[in-house]
Parts: structure tokens; sequence; C-alpha cells
């Protein structure tokens, strides 16, 4: 059985995890990236093992240090790459990519010989992710004013930039990002603005191509959150801010990777600057909000909302659906020093099917 990555973000109050128990069946591994609120400071991760309860466990000898420094600028932080069982995490004020093999039995991580990736210079990334077959690594960000993807094909033991890496995405300047289920397009933005970028994905060489009309309205405000699926259907979420009206879920079909706006866009969703979105083999695109952190109570943050709406292929979109998920916590060890929290990426990594 194959399993699909995805990754989650959300933010959290950092403390102590959970104290571990007594052993049970692993069915797979979370591990979270974990950066300081405000100034700039090294990039920690986290690692728990799953069981067949749903209980989380903390793995043995983490956290640890990505070797980069980070802030929280960005949604899609750390990507699994279950094509080759590689892990990715973005450390953004250094202006790397720290990269490590992923041990399925133990969940112990192995840094790759070509960790970490120098990204371009002045190039401050804000979300990365890879194409089905893994060979194809791109960053999203760029510098004030010039957004653009850096782009990196990926061997057994290098990371090569690709000819023209850095490549422009417009007036789209990325914040959330994502590649098609065949690998052939790359989609980002929400940074700013209503639009997005669509771009080819020449899978040999990872040059970058815009698609024509590309940056494409989105017709929200910050789209992000991007999801595709099988079918070469793409999905967004509005981030909006604050008490925005602007609260809405967004579904394109594409052809030749250019999105079309289905019928009925876009649709109502209750949250308040969702960050990040997943699909659900049974059609569900799920989007989660940002999570509050209290400043002078010694507890976990609330559980993320989930609303989620079926897109069944060729099928009528269903009604949202409210549901509450519970994420992995923390628990604060000094609630008064935990003001503002700390943003956290994750990505949840099932075992290879025996």
């Amino acid at each position: 059985m194959q399993f699909k990555r995805y990754t989650l973000a959300v933010s959290i109050i950092l403390g102590a995890l959970l104290p571990a128990r007594a052993a049970a069946q692993t069915v797979g591994f979370v591990y979270g990236l974990a950066r300081p609120s405000f100034s700039p400071e090294p990039n920690s991760l986290y690692g728990v093992a799953v069981d067949a309860t749903g209980q989380l466990i903390p793995l043995a000898g983490f956290p640890i240090l990505t070797g980069g420094n980070g802030e929280p600028s960005g949604a899609e932080m750390v990507f699994y790459d279950i094509a080759v069982g590689r892990l990715y995490a973005l450390n953004n004020v250094s202006n790397t990519v720290s990269a490590w093999s992923v041990n399925h039995t133990t969940g112990a991580l192995t840094s790759l010989p070509f960790s970490p990736i120098a990204l371009p210079a002045g190039f401050q990334g804000s979300c990365l992710s890879l194409d089905p077959s893994g060979s194809v690594l791109v960053v999203g960000g760029g510098s004030f004013g010039n957004p653009g993807v850096a782009s990196y094909r990926i061997g057994a033991s290098t990371a090569t930039p690709a000819a023209g890496s850095p490549f422009s995405t417009g007036t789209a300047a990325p914040f959330s990002c994502t590649f098609s289920r065949d690998g052939q397009f790359f989609y980002t933005g929400g940074r700013s603005g209503s639009v997005f970028a669509g771009l080819s994905v020449d899978q040999s060489t990872g040059i970058l191509t815009p698609l024509a009309g590309s940056p494409f309205n989105s017709g929200v405000i910050y789209p992000v959150g991007y999801q595709t699926d099988s079918a070469g259907r793409l999905f967004a979420v509005a981030n909006g801010y604050g008490a925005s009206p602007n609260r809405w879920l967004v579904a394109f079909t594409t052809s030749g990777g250019i999105p079309t706006a289905v019928a009925g866009n876009p649709f109502p969703n209750p949250q308040v600057e969702p960050t990040h979105g997943l699909l659900h083999p049974a059609g569900y695109y799920l989007t989660t909000a940002r999570m509050s952190a209290s400043p002078d109570r010694a507890r976990a943050p609330r559980s993320p909302q989930w609303p989620a709406r079926r897109f069944p292929p060729g099928g009528r979109q269903g009604a949202p659906t409210p549901r509450r998920w519970s994420t992995a916590r923390a628990v604060s060890s000094s609630p008064r020093t935990a003001t503002h929290g700390t943003s956290r990426s994750s990505v949840s990594i099932p075992p290879p099917a025996h």
C-alpha cells in the first residue's frame, strides 16, 4: 500500500512534550519544525512516533538542530519525499535547506551528503515541495520586490541548481506551493494580493517556465494551502486577515496546467486565517486555521478546526462539514515567557507496508 505525503502547518506553545510511555505498534512518524516567534534563532526538528491508537510517543534523540536559523515567515517549511524516503527542512534565515534520509523502523534521521543545500544569495524561502519522483526540489520565496522560485535537480548524493534558477513568478509572491500529481506543473502564491503563479516543470532538468497567462487571479485574498488531485484539479483557501470577510475556498480544473474556476466558485469557509490545506483520498479538501496561544496559562492551545468540503471527481460539490481534529500538543514549561507561541510546520510519515 502506498501512502500520500502531506504537510501540516500549526502554531503551538513550545515546551516539554508528553512523557514517553510503553512501546506499542508504530504506524508512522511525525516531524515538526519549530521556529522562533520573532528573532532569528536555530531551527529545531521534533520527532514523535504514532502508535495504532493515535497516541504520540517522543522519539529518542529529538529534538535535533537542523543546522540553520529560521523565523516564522512561511507555512510549508518541512516536506517528506515518499518516493525515496527523504525529509527536507527550510532554514529561511540561513538561506539553506537541510535534508535527511529517514529510517522507517526507528524514525532516526541521517544527514544526506548534499545537505545543507544553499539557496540563491538574498533569497528568503517561505515554502518547499518536491515532484512525485523526488528528483526536483522547488523552494518558493525570493528577494524583496522580486518573488520567484529556486529549483534543484536531486540525485542520490547531489543537489544541483537548475539552469537559470531562480525563476520569476511575476507578481505572485510565494507563501504556499505545490506540484501537480504528475509533477509537470508547479503552483505558488499567497504572500500578497489575489494572484498565484503556474509554471511548467521539465523534470529532466528542473527548469521551470511560466504558463501562458500566469500569474492567475484566484478571486480571493492571499490564496494559500494549494493542493492538487489526480484529475488535475487545483484547490486553495483564502488566508484573508484577522476579521476579514474574505473567507473562501476556491477550486479549479486545469488543462495543460492552466486553471479554470469550477462552477460555484468561491465556496464559503468559516475559518479565520487558514494557512494550510490537505486533500483526503475520498475527495475532501481540508483546511486548518492558525491557533492562538494564551500568554499566561500553562496549557496547550486549542486544536485547529478543520472544515471539510468534498469535491468528488465530476460530481457536485458537497456542503462544508465542520470537523475538529486533534494535533500533536505541547505544554509550556514557562508560561509567562511563551506569550506569542512558536510557529511549527510538521509532516506525517507512515511506515512502509509489510
